[in-house]
């Protein structure tokens, strides 16, 4: 008898997970209704006295699409009160200053009738200095965000982002950092302009897709590989390499590599902007597994 584990599914698309907010330099916080939930983006470093800015989505629950839209109207009507600041959810942005006293920032969902639904709180830590200059990240996976670091106001709305000669939108500022939205953009190099007071930043940020192939079934204890690929990388920027290709797996007692593996991309192994290897494993138990793939860069504002 022949015994087969039997591939689920890879997600390349990142979730508003930590895993996600950490890489993007973000501070997540989910708030669950009914209805859905409710994220709100922060910077991934708070201190007090800071001028934050942020962003709200909502994200409709339900069967349908049709219940899914409609439940996601209804939350943006909510109101969030962050620090002593109330918006409309509908708002998306927002920005507030932390008390210099604080330990740690409550963030609450309440109704248009002013009952409250669900409640979050973020940490405030001591401050650090700001990176002299500006830099950003010079690689980011398709869908992640790219970070700016240097001494910016808090204030997005003196911030100009342009990608690819377009505006791109601010999705979290401190004093510190600048966490700025892809937009959807593809995979290859883009020019990023940033400007704000003194600060001036003209470079080219690479969007890398990654993309893995598995096989669909695999013979328990025989040799299988995992196919991987990095688009996206002509002409990047030599100090964003080597990048790490990450594997997690939800279940871990199903493959012999357990609860992850990596394989490290190199530059001089790129081809006209695309990377290519494998990662072996073999399959241990009979049952489904799945994979998260992440692309984990490095560049000047990761090393800051």
């Amino acid at each position: 008898m022949t015994t087969w584990l039997t591939f689920i599914a890879a997600v390349s698309v990142p979730a508003p997970s930590a895993d996600w907010a950490a890489a993007c330099g973000l501070n997540v916080a989910e708030l669950v209704a009914a209805e859905g939930s409710v994220h709100v983006y922060l910077p991934a470093h708070i201190a007090p006295g800071d001028t934050i800015s942020g962003t709200a989505f909502a994200f409709g629950s339900g069967p349908s699409m049709a219940a899914r839209n409609a439940n996601q109207e209804v939350l943006q009507g909510f109101e969030l009160m962050i620090s002593g600041t109330t918006i409309r959810v509908s708002d998306g942005n927002f920005r507030f200053r932390v008390p210099s006293d604080a330990s740690t920032i409550d963030i609450v969902v309440r109704k248009p009738d002013g009952s409250r639904l669900t409640r979050s709180v973020v940490e405030v830590r001591a401050t650090y200095n700001a990176y002299t200059g500006v830099a950003a990240t010079s690689i980011v996976e398709e869908g992640y965000a790219i970070r700016a670091f240097g001494r910016f106001d808090g204030n997005r709305d003196t911030t100009e982002v342009k990608l690819a000669g377009v505006d791109a939108g601010v999705l979290a500022e401190s004093p510190r950092e600048c966490v700025i939205s892809t937009m959807n953009r593809g995979p290859g190099p883009h020019r990023l302009q940033l400007s704000e007071g003194a600060n001036r930043l003209d470079t080219q940020v690479n969007i890398a897709r990654l993309t893995i192939t598995t096989p669909e079934e695999v013979r328990i204890g025989k040799k299988s590989f995992i196919e991987v690929m990095v688009d996206g990388l002509k002409d990047a920027d030599p100090r964003g390499f080597p990048l790490l290709v990450v594997l997690r797996s939800p279940t871990p007692d199903h493959l012999s590599f357990g609860e992850q593996t990596s394989v490290e991309v190199r530059r001089e192994d790129a081809m006209d902007g695309l990377w290519k290897g494998r990662i072996e494993f073999k399959a241990k138990k009979k049952g489904r597994y799945g994979l998260l793939p992440q692309l984990i860069a490095q560049g000047p504002a990761h090393k800051q």
